[in-house]
């Protein structure tokens, strides 16, 4: 959920899921696609909720594990930082194409 605590990255196992920000639909994830992982590494708050579009299955990683899987597995990290970043990049410039005019 938007706003909350990042403790847990999810992945998409079957089905399809909308990212949401603000309420509004920025993306859609496709089965396979993992999410969370962002605010779990940065210790940050939710940027997007998620809503299942279908019937729809994840797996769930809490966040401790992550991080010690991460620091066990460096390239693991490095390469799931670059993801991250790219999702970012990807994510921010959909959301500059979503916002209502000032």
């Amino acid at each position: 959920k938007e706003h909350a605590p990042a403790t847990e990255m999810f992945f998409l196992t079957r089905g399809r899921a909308a990212v949401l920000q603000r309420g509004r639909q920025v993306f859609v994830l496709e089965e396979g696609a993992y999410f969370g992982e962002i605010g779990c590494i940065v210790d940050a708050v939710r940027n997007a909720s998620i809503k299942a579009l279908c019937d729809a299955e994840v797996q769930v990683l809490a966040k401790d594990r992550l991080l010690e899987l991460l620091a066990t597995y460096p390239q693991v990290a490095n390469e799931l930082h670059a993801q991250a970043r790219a999702k970012v990049k990807v994510r921010k410039a959909t959301s500059d194409k979503t916002k209502a005019p000032k």
